[in-house]
């Protein structure tokens, strides 16, 4: 199964209270959430399945990260969001726990005899074309709704992560997500 998520934040905290504050997260502290968030990913991903991660994974340090990602089942691709430090993902990639990462990255996906085009970034773009699915984080659910636009960023949908078939699913019904 393909995922398709982003924004956990974890370790996110500064004076004014960090992710927690800032996204009213329903969670008690910085502790509990990165532990109960790792253990949702964990149900729902298996070792095998394929995770496109589309930013903003933690504040941490190059070791909390590492420390992070070693949990998460999956295979992980990753697109580069604002707090993600390019430094801290090649090392990801050198070690081996994340598959590569980019900016953005487009690629074809057929169900059902219909070709998909899914554009991933960490920042929303509008498609202009049918059929094409652009999949962004970063703006904790606060953006302005399009056709064939998805918010996966973990505040949007749930702490949830979101498998591409339902993504298409609901485009199908929608038209606009």
């Amino acid at each position: 199964m393909i995922y398709l998520t982003s924004d956990h934040h974890f370790d996110h905290v500064n004076k004014t209270g960090g992710i927690i504050t800032f996204c009213n997260r329903p969670f008690r502290d910085i502790p509990t959430m990165n532990r109960e968030m790792i253990n949702h990913w964990n149900s729902v991903v298996q070792d095998w399945d394929e995770v496109y991660y589309l930013g903003d994974l933690s504040f941490g340090s190059k070791k909390r990260v590492g420390y992070f990602v070693n949990q998460l089942k999956g295979k992980i691709y990753f697109i580069k969001g604002n707090h993600d430090k390019s430094q801290i993902l090649n090392f990801l990639v050198n070690i081996g726990k994340i598959e590569w990462w980019e900016y953005n990255y487009e690629f074809d996906y057929e169900k059902d005899g219909v070709t998909y085009t899914f554009i991933l970034s960490h920042y929303q773009h509008q498609p202009i074309k049918d059929n094409v699915i652009s999949i962004f984080g970063h703006s904790h659910g606060n953006y302005t709704r399009f056709k064939g636009g998805i918010d996966v960023g973990v505040d949007n949908v749930g702490y949830d992560l979101i498998s591409i078939d339902n993504i298409i699913e609901h485009y199908k019904k929608t038209k606009e997500i």
